[in-house]
């Protein structure tokens, strides 16, 4: 045939394959590509009967994003066991979150709460989800059944909360909160009173998250009104909680609360916290994270509080039945703290990489009943003292201690019973005051030391004679 006769016929086939039914393939493998997407490797997207939006936890865990209706769940199941996830969107129920936060939401909230709590009983974790908007609180929006899962989801950063209210923002009234998460929301405080207000407030909790959170206890628009309470209160015990990638500023006596003095349950999972960054207002004497003896285990990694009286405050161990208590923490930073780490009877803390400076008191305390301190690889400096020894025992390795006012180490009280130093060095400290104290009992070994003060002495009292002493010049 002649060119023109060739370019002329039509197509019917690709390599023998009739082209309709090689449309028809390319269709099925779209559509399957995008369920995929969608629902994740174990399913599809259910709607139960009333038209609420069903996602199994497997479909959740397996899918990086589940879509649908504008809500985005990022692997939500992580840290909840439920078997599916029913989600109530506050807008249903007549919030508005316009841009200014004007008008008031709380009615609208406290609707979708109580239509979460109808049938406690029926199995699902309740999502309140919660769209990018601004979002004018003024009463406390209550949570009052136990037998249910809450989630509170924000659109990640597009989600803001003004509280305009006075008292707690999220009271949970019912005695334990079990599988709790909330996260991806700003809080912002707008009121001009706030000494009393607390953010979340529980009675116990038993498996709580709180997940890219930011709580500032001050407006967006420019004015400056006094600081929340507090963020966190937990009143009971408190059992495998956890903070990660989360924010608190402005808060006048505490970031995160556990003031309780009760029995533990059987499971003694941790307190964690997980790149969090604390900072305390410039009233009031705030402390950052505050635990009292309802915590058993503690494990912190890479936390900074700006701005507190006290950093991190183990309050001790009232009740015996919650004895070894113990914590781990890893990179912690403490700047203007006048107490990085405080620690209060028989509790036994594994600290490294901690840096605290220019604190008005010591950067860690160590209190009465034998608290244990082992710390190393860190830095204290630009405090009066940097440990404070009362009682028991205290190992610190390779760890510098420079431009104290009172002295580097301070042994105190004579219920101190061993103290190992290994490998550290003190540097523009006031004469004779690189370690300082005395001990009424026990045995002192301080090893591979380095001194950078004019005199490089040791002035302990004349009642201990420390050994195995091996110090060298700077």
């Amino acid at each position: 045939r002649s060119e023109a006769s060739r370019q002329a016929l039509p197509i019917t086939s690709v390599m023998g394959v009739p082209c309709h039914v090689v449309v028809l393939v390319m269709v099925v493998m779209v559509v399957v590509s995008f369920v995929t997407l969608v629902c994740g490797q174990s399913g599809s997207i259910l709607y139960d009967p009333s038209g609420t939006l069903k996602v199994t936890a497997s479909q959740a865990q397996f899918s990086s994003n589940v879509v649908a209706n504008n809500f985005v769940m990022r692997n939500t199941s992580a840290s909840l066991d439920a078997a599916t996830y029913r989600i109530f969107n506050v807008r249903d129920y007549g919030a508005t979150g316009d841009s200014e936060g004007v008008a008031d939401d709380s009615a609208a909230f406290q609707a979708c709460i109580a239509a979460m709590s109808v049938n406690p009983a029926l199995s699902g974790t309740r999502v309140m989800h919660i769209p990018g908007g601004v979002y004018n609180i003024s009463e406390t929006l209550t949570f009052s059944f136990n037998s249910i899962h809450y989630l509170i989801q924000g659109e990640s950063m597009g989600t803001y909360i003004y509280w305009s209210g006075s008292g707690t923002l999220f009271n949970f009234t019912f005695a334990e909160a079990y599988y709790f998460r909330a996260q991806n929301f700003y809080i912002f405080s707008t009121m001009a009173s706030k000494s009393s207000a607390t953010l979340f407030e529980f009675n116990n909790v038993r498996t709580a998250s709180f997940y890219n959170i930011k709580s500032v206890g001050k407006s967006v628009i420019g004015t400056t009104p006094p600081p929340v309470k507090g963020i966190i209160l937990i009143k009971g015990y408190c059992v495998d909680v956890k903070l990660s990638d989360t924010i608190f500023e402005g808060f006048e006596s505490f970031g995160f609360k556990c003031q309780g003095d009760t029995t533990l349950p059987s499971n003694y999972l941790p307190v964690t916290f997980s790149n969090v960054i604390m900072t305390g207002s410039t009233t009031g004497s705030p402390t950052g994270i505050w635990l009292a003896s309802a915590t058993k285990y503690a494990d912190f990694n890479s936390v900074t509080l700006y701005n507190v009286n006290i950093g991190i405050s183990f309050d001790g161990l009232a009740n015996t039945g919650n004895s070894n208590k113990n914590a781990a923490l890893s990179n912690i930073r403490c700047i203007t703290a006048n107490t990085c780490i405080k620690i209060l009877d028989s509790v036994e803390v594994f600290a490294t990489n901690v840096y605290a400076s220019y604190g008005a008191n010591e950067a860690i305390y160590v209190g009465f009943n034998s608290p244990r301190l082992l710390l190393s690889n860190s830095r204290l400096a630009f405090q009066n003292i940097g440990i404070l020894m009362n009682s028991g025992y205290l190992m610190v390795s390779s760890t510098a201690f420079g431009s104290m006012a009172a002295s580097g180490i301070n042994i105190s009280g004579g219920g101190v019973l061993s103290v190992q130093i290994i490998g550290c060095s003190f540097s523009s400290m006031p004469a004779n005051n690189d370690i300082a104290g005395h001990m009424s009992a026990g045995s002192t070994y301080m090893l591979g030391m380095t001194f950078c003060t004019s005199t490089n002495s040791i002035p302990f009292d004349a009642a201990v004679t420390p050994q195995k002493i091996l110090a060298v010049g700077c």
